[in-house]
């Protein structure tokens, strides 16, 4: 059986999707191979983990594969009946070239998407390129500053073999267009979202601020991220000195 394509399907619309409508389009699920270099604890992952969650068993299948690790966030998609593989190490330099062994993996594993993100890119479009049937989807989720020129170069050889560059918002889209020079027809913004039934304002701020020992008069300052020196909250310390 074949997956019978739609504009609705292979588009982004901002309406609601139609289940039902999905599904009478779709003769089997739609196996969706996502690519990491981990599954531990971070933002990045966290977004994986969401799109499990919400995730129609009927429409879509679902598997993640690491290159380096197998972390904490493995356990949590196994409760949504998702595997986690670690993939074997891969030779540096030919795993730009020629990764043999995520070659291999791709096409034992049957997907009709593979989804990479941030960190595995150019090897993961390095193995699509020889699988000219897996349609390829890298979502960015930030870069590192300053940029690699190194790393510039190789995401423009990869784009070559991606068919949807996702950007998490609008001022990534601006940078991955006019510094790295992606193609703009591959490049669409989705943003990360927020499930508001688990995060919302709480009215009652005072007793919250009582709660954490501020005073109505404080200003209290607040910094969300895992403690990663990637996130630089010693920066945000040092800086305290100078307001």
């Amino acid at each position: 059986r074949h997956i019978r394509w739609s504009p609705e399907i292979r588009g982004v619309s901002s309406k609601k999707p139609n289940h039902g409508m999905v599904s009478s389009l779709v003769s089997r699920p739609i196996s969706v191979l996502h690519i990491v270099l981990s599954t531990a604890t971070g933002g990045m992952e966290n977004v994986i983990y969401n799109l499990a969650a919400a995730h129609d068993p009927d429409l879509l299948k679902l598997r993640v594969a690491c290159l380096e690790a197998v972390g904490p966030l493995s356990d949590k998609l196994r409760k949504y009946g998702i595997d986690s593989d670690l993939l074997p190490r891969m030779i540096p330099g030919l795993s730009m070239v020629f990764p043999w062994s995520l070659i291999r993996y791709i096409r034992r594993s049957r997907c009709d998407i593979v989804h990479t993100h941030s960190g595995c890119w150019s090897k993961v479009a390095a193995a699509c390129a020889w699988i000219p049937r897996v349609k390829l989807v890298y979502t960015d989720h930030g870069r590192a500053f300053p940029e690699l020129r190194d790393r510039i170069f190789l995401d423009r050889i990869a784009v070559r073999f991606t068919d949807r560059v996702v950007a998490v918002g609008e001022p990534l889209r601006d940078y991955l267009l006019n510094t790295v020079k992606l193609p703009e027809k591959k490049v669409i913004t989705i943003r990360n979202g927020v499930d508001t039934s688990r995060f919302r304002p709480r009215t009652d701020r005072h007793e919250v601020r009582t709660e954490l020992g501020y005073g109505a008069s404080d200003v209290v300052i607040a910094m969300v991220a895992r403690l990663a020196p990637v996130k630089n909250h010693r920066l945000l310390i040092e800086s305290f000195g100078d307001l």
